[in-house]
């Protein structure tokens, strides 16, 4: 009988850790998507030259995707323009019921 708690106890341990191994490697490749996603937003305004047309359509595709983009223009004089791009999105951790927003915050220009 004492086996068979050692065995069971050891076994919710394991089970309890690997449970929170899986939830941190699924936030880092969230978190990941969302630098991706940042960094192509950036690339995308800097190779538009800071289009108002490609601003708009950046923050309409957002809409499509669980991400939320803030794009603020930071520019002190007009001939160097400068952006501040912040990606943001929701993670949730399924059996906490936590919820978190993270956000990606760059520069544009």
């Amino acid at each position: 009988m004492k086996m068979m708690i050692e065995y069971f106890t050891l076994f919710l341990f394991i089970a309890v850790f690997l449970l929170i191994g899986i939830t941190y490697v699924n936030q880092n490749i969230s978190l990941n998507a969302a630098r991706e996603y940042h960094q192509s937003i950036v690339t995308e305004l800097q190779d538009s030259d800071f289009a108002s047309s490609v601003v708009d359509e950046i923050q309409n595709n957002a809409a499509a995707t669980n991400y939320k983009v803030e794009i603020l223009d930071t520019s002190i004089a007009a001939t160097k323009k400068k952006y501040k791009v912040t990606v943001m999105f929701d993670y949730r951790i399924p059996l906490v019921g936590m919820n978190q927003t993270y956000r990606v915050v760059g520069y544009a220009g």
